[in-house]
């Protein structure tokens, strides 16, 4: 594993830059793939798990202190967040979304959102991302999940 440090405002930063795969025959990084793609797989590839986010999401809003829709369009804003949520493993987000309304009494953003969900998954992208130089899994495309 190869990590990038930082150290800004004086405060250490580290980052997880590349995992590199240790040299062995393709057959057993394809079982390895094998057993951890489910972990790196996007909540938008199981109906289910959608649904538990969007519950999670639910259960935020109804908990937590936000404005005034001011004309928003609920509907909308739920299927917004959801959208950006499915594409990542689904127990990062229902972790993040927890930890917000355990942790915050205000609603949070979806860039608040997404950059604890982001920070949750960065092992499995990185992860993916090795298996994929390696050769053994496909690369992850935006258009991938379908919400």
């Amino acid at each position: 594993m190869v990590w990038r440090s930082t150290f800004t405002d004086g405060q250490y930063d580290g980052d997880i830059a590349r995992i590199d795969l240790p040299a062995v025959d393709a057959d057993r990084l394809a079982d390895a793939w094998r057993c951890i793609e489910p972990s790196c797989r996007p909540a938008g590839a199981d109906r289910a798990a959608q649904r538990r986010i969007v519950e999670e999401w639910a259960r935020t809003v109804a908990v937590t202190a936000g404005r005034a829709g001011q004309g928003v369009d609920d509907e909308l804003a739920i299927d917004t967040v959801v959208e950006a949520l499915v594409r990542y493993p689904a127990d990062c987000v229902l972790r993040a979304l927890k930890n917000r309304r355990a942790a915050h009494k205000w609603r949070p953003t979806l860039s608040e959102i997404l950059a604890d969900v982001q920070w949750r998954a960065r092992y499995r992208e990185a992860l993916r991302d090795a298996f994929v130089r390696a050769g053994v899994a496909a690369a992850r495309r935006e258009d991938d999940v379908d919400v």
